[in-house]
């Protein structure tokens, strides 16, 4: 193909195709605005100008190209990963900052669902852009047709699919940063020690919602870039298979992250809309804690009651909205008021008024000394004495076939 027009034309025209049906497909249902998935599509496309910038510059300054460092290093496989760590690195990093740079100028990310999906599209829009050049256009110059169609699936599916994990996982990640407050309280609630955040606190000196926030976008990007540089890595090598199945399960557990209650909160809170909290800064601490408590006890009926009285009383906490999500989360295809519970259960537990003053009475309440030598255990005892012996009475009339009454 001889025209230069007509050749990015249909090379253009070919790598569309399947960036429009994974649009499609991924968010059909989504609520998002299509201008905003187009703007980030484009964006998206226009990431790979800088990489191409960088490769360009090799040229005039050769001493700077990574594929030297393959060269130098005599391990194979060591020289090969550590090439395409460089290279996922650079991808990975302007695919971030536009995800940043977006959202601090529209503020787009109300959600982390939302940071994912966002990511998603700017992943498809680079996509779109490396199969146009350098693969589909230097494929239709060659004329080599089987080649083509051979790399256009291949391209189209799994590396669109690749490109598609590694940048939502950095959009699960930064998606919890941009609601530090939330997510770092949701785990000191659950015992969690935080030992990276405070030692990041530690040593930079900054705030610890700062050290977490930047804790979670370094993690996010620091995975995308291992997993896309092994990703590359096997496949320049021709291990097919298991690149395929780096792509399959991390496909597989991004749309699982997608469907998540917790991942779908808004979590961005309109000042002048805000209602005052019914409940102290002192008990609210309380209920937190306990909520935290039976999280790691997997209690997740009794969190998402609590959590529901809670928000009665403060409709605008958002960590009690995010933990009643993380429980409805683990309780999903599960009857929430199946069986009872030790304290929120039953739906009329639930629903009864009285409970949520309760929780907070029991979690500060102490057991006096000697409580086991008391008159009130004693009787507790004599009861529980008393229901047994009934109960054992029921069984002998029933297996005897004597009265019921």
């Amino acid at each position: 193909m001889e025209n230069k027009y007509l050749l990015w034309t249909v090379a253009g025209s070919i790598a569309f195709i399947p960036a429009f049906m994974w649009m499609h497909f991924l968010f059909k249902k989504s609520e998002e605005k299509k201008s905003t998935l187009v703007v980030m599509f484009i964006l998206g496309i226009m990431t790979v100008i800088p990489l191409l910038l960088v490769q360009y510059s090799w040229k005039f300054f050769p001493q700077l190209n990574v594929g030297q460092i393959e060269q130098k290093i005599q391990n194979v496989y060591l020289g090969a990963t550590v090439m395409y760590l460089i290279f996922a690195m650079m991808e990975e990093v302007f695919k971030q900052w536009l995800l940043r740079f977006a959202d601090k100028k529209w503020l787009l990310v109300k959600s982390v669902n939302d940071s994912i999906k966002l990511s998603i599209v700017a992943a498809l829009g680079f996509s779109f852009a490396e199969n146009v050049y350098p693969y589909f256009v230097s494929l239709l110059q060659s004329g080599d047709i089987k080649s083509l169609i051979g790399a256009y699936f291949f391209r189209c599916l799994f590396t669109s699919a690749a490109h598609i994990f590694f940048s939502g996982i950095f959009g699960y990640y930064y998606g919890m940063s941009k609601f530090t407050s939330d997510y770092r309280d949701s785990e000191k609630s659950q015992g969690k020690k935080l030992y990276i955040t405070r030692f990041i606190c530690k040593i930079f000196q900054i705030p610890q919602d700062q050290a977490y926030r930047e804790q979670k976008i370094f993690q996010g990007l620091a995975i995308a870039m291992g997993l896309h540089a092994i990703y590359n890595t096997f496949l320049s090598f021709n291990k097919i298979i298991p690149a395929l199945i780096i792509v399959l399960i991390g496909f597989s557990y991004l749309m699982i992250l997608l469907r998540r209650s917790s991942g779908t909160l808004d979590l961005v809170t309109d000042i002048s809309t805000k209602t005052t909290s019914q409940i102290g800064e002192k008990e609210k601490d309380t209920v937190i804690e306990l909520i935290g408590q039976y999280m790691n006890e997997k209690k997740y009926k009794d969190v998402i009651g609590i959590c529901a009285r809670l928000l009665e009383k403060d409709p605008e906490n958002s960590l009690a909205k995010l933990m009643k999500a993380k429980a409805e989360d683990e309780m999903k295809g599960v009857d929430l008021y199946h069986e009872t519970t030790e304290i929120v259960g039953t739906r009329k537990e639930v629903e009864d008024k009285s409970t949520f003053e309760n929780l907070i009475a029991q979690k500060n309440k102490k057991l006096p000394e000697n409580f086991q030598n008391s008159p009130e255990y004693q009787k507790f005892l004599e009861q529980e004495k008393k229901k047994k012996d009934q109960a054992e009475t029921f069984k002998l009339d029933a297996g005897s076939g004597g009265p019921l009454i």
